[in-house]
């Protein structure tokens, strides 16, 4: 997975970065963060989909307010949890 993220799609990044004018794409660290951004832009609506179908909308609603708890103690702790 790591050679994937290197040599294609930090390849790829890297051409659109100098295509663009915009150094930020460069960085590997906002490389990540764009694929990400671009994998949770797909799954979301796929995951909200299923679960308005199947009746349990509430439940997309409680994984949000968990997520946003969640990054609210990591702010009031000023600490990250690695994993």
């Amino acid at each position: 997975m790591d050679w994937f993220l290197t040599a294609v799609y930090g390849a790829a990044m890297n051409w659109l970065s100098d295509l663009l004018g915009v150094r930020m794409l460069g960085y590997p660290y906002m490389q990540r963060a764009y694929l990400a951004a671009v994998c949770i832009a797909i799954i979301g609506p796929l995951v909200g989909t299923f679960l308005v179908h199947r009746e349990m909308s509430m439940i997309g609603d409680t994984l949000a307010h968990t997520a946003f708890a969640g990054v609210a103690v990591g702010l009031f702790l000023n600490t990250t949890l690695s994993l």
